[in-house]
C-alpha cells in the first residue's frame, strides 16, 4: 500500500511538471490570457484611480488662520517643536489656511500621532478625506 502511494504522488508530480509552458519558462516572462470584459474592467478601474484626488485617509488638522502669516508663524512653531517627527504642510480650505500634518490610511495610527500634537496644540483635531498615498 505504501508503495502504491509513493508512485501515484510520483505520477501526479510527472504529470504536473509535464504542463509547465517552456516558452515562458526561458524567456522569464508571464503570459496572462483573460476575456476581454476583464480588460475593459481594468481600465475603468484605472480611469477612476487617475480621475481621484487621492484614496481615503486622515489627516491631523493642527491650526486654522484666515491670513497667510498667522499660519506660517503657526508652522515655524510647530516645526520648531517637532522637528523631524512630522511633516507639516499649510493647505488652503477656502475660506482659511489650514495647517496639517501626515497622510494615514489608518485611523489609529493617525489618533495616536494626535494625541501627541494635542501636547502642544489642544486645539488639533483628525479630519478623514483624500490623501496623497505618495506623499511621506
Amino acid at each position: 500500500m505504501k508503495s502504491f502511494l509513493i508512485a501515484t504522488a510520483l505520477l501526479f508530480s510527472l504529470c504536473l511538471h509535464s504542463q509547465t509552458n517552456t516558452a515562458a519558462r526561458d524567456t522569464g516572462t508571464v503570459i496572462v490570457e483573460m476575456p476581454p470584459e476583464v480588460e475593459a474592467l481594468l481600465e475603468r478601474h484605472k480611469a477612476y484611480i487617475d480621475k481621484l484626488e487621492g484614496v481615503p485617509g486622515y489627516r491631523i488638522h493642527v491650526a486654522m488662520a484666515s491670513s497667510l502669516p498667522e499660519i506660517r508663524k503657526a508652522k515655524k512653531n510647530f516645526d520648531e517643536i517637532f522637528a523631524g517627527t512630522f511633516e507639516s504642510e499649510v493647505v488652503y480650505y477656502p475660506p482659511r489656511y489650514r495647517l496639517v500634518v501626515g497622510n494615514y490610511r489608518d485611523k489609529l495610527k493617525a489618533y495616536h500621532d494626535l494625541l501627541i500634537v494635542r501636547e502642544a496644540f489642544p486645539k488639533a483635531f483628525l479630519s478623514k478625506g483624500p490623501i496623497d498615498i505618495l506623499a511621506p
